[in-house]
């Protein structure tokens, strides 16, 4: 691809970047949002090759349709029950978000749900997603103490546990403004259908925005630049996109492009010392941002020296190879291996990466020592 059509990005391995051990491992880069929904195939056509926003908008609005939460109309009353499920789970949804994988606690999401069974290894990733997917149609135990009251037909106040929560119209019925604990949470949307005021959970703002990351992802095109960084917003590599659109769904995230990765960084390279020199700000919360040219060759320009393994410090040194002889050895399916046989394939795994190591003679001396 000629120079000035190269287009640069930035990308996320999944939410918080959980998905980047099995991007690295199949080299690839992914989205998600409609996992059934292969997007070459669409009763609109194959919208990977023109991406439109307003069709793949329309898409998403049949996978993730609006539902009614409650009806004004029957709080407190019959719908009672379901308004509180939707503050349980508004407030376990706030919980999820600000809190990292490892420090999720079955204490926290029990004194927020209630009794529910949560698995023993919550902290682990895909266990702890397939548990939050769960919890959005699982019956939430209520709270049998709790308290509902209505005032003037505008607002409605609940209390349950150590919460108190206030609901209010705005002045025109299209709104309500819910807070929990004085914490107002995202609006809701109104529709009176046949004499009710019916509550829904708005998604529009939602779509809008996953339609034009889906639409930048169909952008990327093979001979395209991606960095792909980690939730603390450091770079765990650099890429060259080699392959279209796949829809893969052996991953989680089964919307992929294929890249050849140009320098994993092992730590990941940490980008605020380049944050003055960057054109785009990195650290947008945004799954995917198109960047510069300059964005890349300030982030490229920095990598010189980073991963590579010295001798300074024995003990740093011997931790990092003995990781690389274990994997090694997994990938040879062994627990021991001759030297002739493992260092071969531990040059493999480190010129796959990009180790600058690669060309460490002095640290393949150390290797062969250590591998005996």
């Amino acid at each position: 691809m000629p120079e000035g059509n190269i287009r640069y990005w930035k990308i996320s391995p999944g939410e918080r970047a959980w998905l980047w051990d099995k991007c690295r491992n199949n080299n690839l880069i992914c989205i998600g949002w409609c996992h059934d929904t292969d997007w070459r195939k669409t009763k609109f056509g194959d919208l990977t090759r023109n991406p439109d926003k307003e069709l793949i908008k329309k898409i998403l609005r049949e996978v993730y349709p609006l539902k009614v939460l409650f009806s004004w109309n029957n709080v407190p009353g019959s719908d009672s029950h379901k308004l509180l499920s939707f503050l349980k789970r508004t407030q376990f949804e706030q919980y999820w978000d600000e809190t990292e994988y490892e420090d999720l606690s079955a204490t926290s999401i029990t004194k927020i749900l209630g009794e529910i069974k949560i698995p023993k290894d919550i902290t682990n990733i895909k266990i702890a997603d397939e548990f939050y997917n769960a919890v959005k149609t699982i019956d939430i135990v209520l709270d049998n103490n709790a308290k509902i009251n209505k005032f003037s037909d505008k607002t409605i106040h609940v209390s349950y546990g150590d919460n108190s929560v206030e609901i209010t119209f705005d002045e025109k019925k299209k709104k309500v403004i819910p807070k929990i604990n004085n914490k107002q949470i995202n609006k809701l949307s109104v529709k009176e259908e046949n004499g009710n005021f019916n509550i829904y959970k708005s998604t529009e703002n939602k779509i809008s925005r996953w339609a034009e990351i889906i639409k930048d992802f169909f952008d990327i095109k093979p001979g395209h630049k991606a960095i792909v960084y980690d939730k603390n917003f450091h770079i765990n590599a650099l890429a060259e996109v080699i392959g279209g659109y796949e829809f893969n769904q052996k991953i989680d995230y089964p919307h992929t492009k294929a890249v050849k990765w140009i320098k994993i960084f092992d730590p990941p390279l940490n980008t605020k010392p380049l944050e003055d020199e960057l054109d785009t700000k990195i650290s947008l919360n945004r799954t995917i941002i198109e960047m510069t040219k300059k964005d890349w060759d300030t982030i490229y320009d920095n990598v010189k020296g980073v991963n590579k393994i010295t001798v300074p410090s024995q003990i740093d040194f011997v931790h990092v190879t003995n990781g690389l002889i274990k994997k090694g050895l997994d990938e040879l399916g062994k627990t021991k291996a001759s030297k002739n046989e493992l260092i071969p394939k531990l040059r493999e795994i480190v010129g796959r990466n990009g180790d600058i190591l690669v060309d460490d003679e002095k640290a393949w001396k150390e290797i062969q020592i250590l591998s005996d």
